[in-house]
């Protein structure tokens, strides 16, 4: 995984090991890393890194392996927080325009939202994708630029044979009742994101296999604070 800054000028990349992973922060304009990071995981499930996001102001980055997840700040590697996934997951996860806010999610289908208060990020509110036969998960997570809303997509186990998914948007001042839910999205919703402005979530689901539902959703936010 890697991701680059809104100018084009700098990148964080990741290389993975069996034993642990390092991160690397890049001036394009040099094939030298500024700095660098190990990380050891701790936990079962390895050290290798699922995914990485800038925030949208490119101040700070958060990056995950399967079981950790980390916060740094992107031109000096310098570590900010750091925390448990604990269900596991395999997707990039969520963090906003400054940093301030960031979202994780796991596939015991529980979302966690958190809030930076200046000295370290604290848990603002959660929600659960309740389980059936088996664990539902959530897949795709985004946070608008402002941090207001929260996007996430789920892969829900319906049968032994059968899957389904979701969009649930939520808005930060309401915790964790969803703002609102679109079902039936066929199959897991790999991909969310919130436009710039926050007033349009795109998402992308697997679809059916008879290809009959959309695999494609454009949703607009008609609020009064978007």
């Amino acid at each position: 995984p890697m991701d680059v800054s809104n100018d084009g000028k700098y990148l964080v990349c990741t290389v993975s090991r069996g034993d642990s992973s390092t991160i690397f922060g890049f001036n394009t304009s040099s094939i030298n890393p500024a700095w660098s990071k190990r990380i050891v995981s701790g936990t079962p499930g390895g050290s290798s890194i699922q995914g990485i996001k800038l925030s949208g102001n490119d101040s700070l980055f958060i990056v995950n392996t399967y079981y950790e997840f980390f916060v740094f700040r992107t031109y000096t590697g310098q570590l900010v927080y750091q925390g448990l996934i604990n269900g596991g997951t395999q997707t990039v996860q969520g963090i906003n325009g400054d940093g301030s806010v960031i979202a994780v999610i796991n596939y015991f289908g529980l979302l966690r939202v958190f809030q930076w208060n200046g000295s370290t990020y604290e848990l603002l509110f959660s929600n659960a994708e309740p389980p059936g036969q088996f664990y539902n998960w959530y897949t795709s997570v985004d946070i608008t630029y402002d941090g207001n809303y929260i996007a996430a997509g789920t892969l829900n186990f319906t049968s032994s044979t059968t899957v389904d998914g979701k969009i649930k948007v939520f808005k930060k001042s309401s915790g964790g009742t969803p703002y609102w839910t679109y079902n039936g999205c066929g199959d897991e919703v790999s991909a969310v994101s919130f436009s710039r402005s926050g007033n349009i979530l795109s998402a992308s689901s697997w679809g059916e296999f008879s290809n009959t539902p959309e695999d494609l959703y454009i949703c607009l936010l008609y609020t009064s604070d978007a």
